[in-house]
């Protein structure tokens, strides 16, 4: 369940290897303090030999050329794309003199990139990122189809709706209803006739990008939907059937699928729209929308960017230990008063309510021990585990903070303010209204 991350520090033409096994979730947390902070952090740790092929995700520090690159997970926080904008400003602000860069290609790039290589993407995509012959896969782990994407079983051709689909509120004319957190793809169809019609789906996929026009059609047999707040977004994309334009926005790395786009678009006009692109297919389907505020943004990456929580086993086992704790404790009372019912019962018929109260009270006395019985072994369980045993094997060997940066929760709030300023950013003050309220678990998964 643990990724590593790898370290590359370049200087004087010689390379040292670091990794955590923990920072892959959450490496732009590590990044964003800057050069010194990060530097400080891994030197606490040992050296490592070339470690490519147990990592998932890296970065390289070049100061022989002042390039700072890694290669970014466009997850969390970082799916939107207001948040990412922002979060781009804060690290090119931390890294003064250096040249930030986002490697799309993966370890094998960030590979390349240590060993000198110049792996800067261009406008449009390498042959490695997208392929547009045949069935071969373009976009990674994107869905097929535009069905797919929608969350529709092609086999049995029956309707599952994941978690960013829409449900709607019948009560209230079909207003959209979404789940705090949901995240996926806005559609929009412009017909002949200047009809705008919405639709959501998870994400773009490849036979969008290969150009194939039924799409739209199978776009439009969707169920109709209403404008998305931007809040709910990591993309979207639109189609001007009247005019022949195709418009779509996303994370920083869309830029690269132009060519694909175009190619499979002939005759029609394709725009990647880096900056505003929800309100760009606001513009084009007509109504303003709700817009992603800068407060808003930093709201969505602050909280992570302050947490000095390691993502470790122990970490992640004590926040769903305390998710199964809270449950356990309410089926447990559910369970409590259903078998006090009868007594009660018991107890109003034959009015003898002294013991009843005493036997209820006995009663409660024997789940709350057995309760904690159960806990303690659950406990012993959970520290007694492999994993939890490898955890402690590397802190003996590893004793790293958690993570980069300041400790202590009020210097390191200081200093995060002070490097929003510095970039132009909304302070903390106002972002907080904004915060991501949510538990351990949430906070580590975000």
């Amino acid at each position: 369940m643990s990724e590593f991350a790898v370290f590359i520090i370049i200087r004087d033409g010689e390379r040292k290897f670091y990794a955590d096994r923990w920072a892959d979730t959450h490496v732009y947390r590590e990044i964003v303090w800057g050069p010194e902070d990060l530097e400080n952090w891994l030197e606490e740790g040992p050296l490592e030999e070339e470690c490519y092929d147990d990592s998932s995700s890296g970065v390289i520090v070049d100061h022989d050329r002042r390039v700072l690159s890694w290669t970014p997970r466009f997850e969390g926080p970082l799916e939107l794309p207001r948040v990412a904008a922002a979060f781009r400003k804060l690290l090119v602000t931390a890294w003064p003199g250096f040249e930030v860069r986002e490697i799309a290609q993966g370890m094998a790039s960030l590979e390349a990139a240590a060993e000198g290589v110049d792996v800067m993407p261009g406008p449009s995509a390498e042959p490695g990122l997208i392929a547009c012959d045949g069935d071969e896969e373009i976009w990674g782990d994107r869905c097929d189809t535009v069905r797919m994407a929608a969350g529709i079983d092609e086999e049995q051709n029956e309707t599952e709706l994941d978690d960013y689909r829409f449900d709607e509120d019948d009560a209230d004319g079909g207003s959209v209803h979404w789940d705090e957190g949901d995240r996926g793809c806005w559609v929009t169809v412009i017909d002949q006739d200047g009809v705008v019609q919405h639709r959501h789906v998870a994400e773009i996929s490849q036979d969008v990008i290969r150009g194939a026009e039924r799409v739209l059609d199978e776009y439009l047999s969707l169920p109709a939907r209403e404008l998305p707040p931007e809040i709910h977004l990591k993309e979207g994309i639109w189609f001007d059937t009247r005019k022949r334009v195709l418009g779509y926005w996303g994370n920083p790395f869309g830029q690269q699928a132009l060519q694909h786009f175009q190619a499979g678009w002939r005759g029609w006009t394709v725009n990647w729209h880096a900056d505003g692109g929800y309100e760009s297919q606001c513009a084009a389907s007509g109504p303003s929308g709700i817009p992603l505020s800068a407060p808003e943004s930093i709201g969505q990456l602050a909280p992570v960017l302050l947490s000095t929580k390691r993502f470790d086993f122990q970490t992640i086992a004590g926040a769903i230990g305390g998710q199964l704790k809270t449950t356990a404790i309410k089926a447990t009372g559910c369970l409590y008063v259903v078998l006090c019912l009868p007594i009660l019962l018991f107890g109003l018929v034959s009015g003898d309510m002294r013991s009843v109260g005493t036997t209820i009270l006995v009663m409660a006395g024997i789940i709350v021990v057995m309760f904690k019985i159960i806990e303690t072994r659950v406990r012993r369980k959970f520290k007694e585990g492999p994993a939890a045993v490898l955890d402690r094997d590397e802190d003996r060997t590893n004793r790293k903070s958690p993570t980069t940066g300041p400790q202590d929760d009020r210097q390191r709030r200081n200093r995060l303010d002070e490097l929003l300023m510095d970039a132009g950013l909304p302070r903390l003050a106002d972002a907080e209204p904004h915060f991501v309220k949510g538990d351990t678990l949430h906070e580590l998964v975000s």
